[in-house]
């Protein structure tokens, strides 16, 4: 079984999803403590003026909790509606809008409508956007359920392999690499690959940037109302991004 286990971000960039699309399970990181100014809670889209924008949930600070018990802090779902109508009108010229619009605003609208809690929004935000495109949806897993409460990082991961005898697990080419004491985990007998994205990122035409120029990782919302759902998945699934197996010094 190869593996990827990452914390649960809200609508997330092509890298994300092609993790997904080369491993058998995803383990969400639901127990690590909340960061705020990360993307746990946003993302970054092109707005109506060709800017690059986040787009966040209202969730607050949050100082000292863990993911899974992070709530949307307002008392109404007018922020659902606000967030859809953002999307729409950054995206209402995009190439693809008229075509993939519909099924986008729904894949996105009822996780944010079923669920104010964060994990549960992102997770349920993920598994629709994997249905619409088309991949194949590996295996979820809470770190939470797998491995209750552990603060050593790499202990963490170690135990997460080990309870689903995990062959090999795949992370990006960021700062996983720096986090973890890695060594740790190949010496306990979990293979470790490198999956570098960024590296060799599709470029498409991406409505209001022609002056601006294409900017990489955004939303796959971006992706999505801009080259089509079929495109998208072709991006994610390429296998120029099959994981390679890393180096250790």
């Amino acid at each position: 079984m190869r593996i990827t286990i990452h914390q649960s971000y809200f609508i997330p960039w092509l890298g994300y999803f092609s993790k997904l699309a080369f491993c058998d399970a995803f383990v969400v990181l639901d127990d690590v403590h909340f960061r705020k100014r990360h993307y746990f809670d946003r993302t970054r889209i092109v707005n109506m003026h060709g800017e690059i924008r986040w787009l966040s949930l209202p969730v607050g600070q949050n100082f000292g909790k863990r993911c899974h018990e992070v709530n949307v802090r307002l008392l109404d779902e007018s922020y659902v509606d606000k967030i859809i109508r953002t999307i729409e009108l950054s995206y209402a010229k995009a190439r693809s809008y008229d075509v993939e619009w519909s099924d986008l605003r729904d894949a996105l609208r009822q996780p944010l409508l079923d669920s104010r809690n964060l994990v549960e929004i992102n997770v349920a935000a993920i598994r629709n956007i994997v249905e619409l495109v088309g991949m194949r949806l590996p295996k979820i897993y809470l770190s939470s359920e797998l491995v209750g409460d552990c603060d050593d990082s790499t202990e963490r991961i170690i135990r997460i392999c080990r309870a689903l005898g995990a062959a090999a697990v795949v992370v990006g080419g960021g700062m996983s690499l720096e986090v973890h004491d890695w060594r740790r985990v190949v010496d306990e007998g979990t293979s470790l690959y490198i999956q570098d994205y960024l590296a060799s990122h599709p470029i498409y035409e991406q409505s209001r940037r022609k002056r601006a120029g294409f900017q990489q990782g955004l939303s796959v919302v971006d992706t999505i109302l801009n080259v089509g759902r079929d495109q998208t998945r072709r991006f994610i699934v390429d296998e120029i991004h099959r994981p390679v197996p890393a180096s250790l010094h």
